[in-house]
């Protein structure tokens, strides 16, 4: 049981460490480090979001019909404006590059 939770424990150091970093790489202004983490992180949230859209598990479940339909026009709307932030992240490290 020692063991398990070890690794319990390395993971959550894991990523703790990994988030810190995340957000010091974010917070870095003008740089293509910045331009590269944030596009990852817009591709990853629309990628979230098109699996919210299509998931039948959701918040509010569709059967609630105004509602329901409602937070997945809410799910496609985030995945619109992750994309816009992915493609004005690539636009400004491409403007970096030269």
């Amino acid at each position: 049981m020692d063991g398990f939770f070890g690794a319990v424990k390395l993971g959550i150091v894991c990523m703790t460490v990994l988030a810190v970093l995340w957000g010091v790489g974010m917070s870095l202004p003008k740089s293509r480090l910045r331009s590269y983490m944030t596009e990852i992180t817009s591709w990853a949230f629309l990628a979230f979001c098109i699996l919210y859209g299509v998931s039948p598990l959701d918040i509010v479940p569709d059967v609630f019909f105004p509602v329901g339909f409602i937070d997945d026009a809410g799910a496609l709307f985030g995945g619109f404006q992750a994309y816009r932030s992915a493609m004005d992240a690539r636009r400004e490290r491409q403007l970096l590059d030269y």
